[in-house]
């Protein structure tokens, strides 16, 4: 990738020594297998704690009528970010703010649980449907939503790798989960 069309403060933030860092979160199990768990930019730095939204979207999204969530942080003075769920119903569903913060707290830790629930008809996604969180925590915050950064440049596909962790194993013995 050469960088982002029009876009150079980007293109200089990740891509860096001729490394593009997409800001990927992960970690490698005991038997070396490489679990995804959620992005760096989304993280919510809240009371001097760094919380991923997804743990907390995963207790949200076992409640019945919940559609579907997004956890963000929103700016506070006090604490550097709060944390609000937004929520999206299934039709006809309505539910109690309350109810959702308390269903939070008996499986999160107190400082996880979203001091703010709101609701709405349906959350932003791109092109190919993944949640825009950047774009929910912008409408929370009463700005615009950040353009999505255009890649310039052909996309390759990368020469074969080895494994994180292990570079004399094959990267077909290895599984990827999400």
């Amino acid at each position: 990738m050469v960088g982002y069309l029009g876009e150079p403060a980007t293109t200089e933030r990740v891509l860096r020594g001729g490394v593009l860092h997409t800001g990927d979160m992960g970690h490698l199990d005991s038997d070396g297998y490489l679990y995804i768990s959620g992005r760096n930019n989304e993280m919510i730095s809240s009371g001097g704690h760094r919380i991923g939204p997804q743990e907390i979207e995963n207790v949200i999204s076992t409640l019945p009528g919940v559609a579907e969530c997004a956890v963000v942080g929103v700016k506070d003075e006090m604490l550097g970010e709060r944390i609000v769920a937004v929520l999206a119903l299934d039709d006809g569903e309505s539910m109690d703010p309350r109810f959702v913060q308390r269903a939070c707290l008996s499986a999160l830790p107190r400082y996880k649980v979203p001091t703010e629930v709101r609701f709405v008809a349906e959350l932003p996604h791109s092109g190919r449907g993944k949640l825009l969180r950047s774009v929910v925590r912008a409408q929370l915050e009463g700005e615009a939503a950040p353009p999505a950064p255009r890649i310039v440049g052909p996309i390759r596909k990368p020469k074969t790798a080895t494994p994180l962790g292990s570079s004399a194993t094959s990267a077909a013995s290895h599984q990827c989960s999400s």
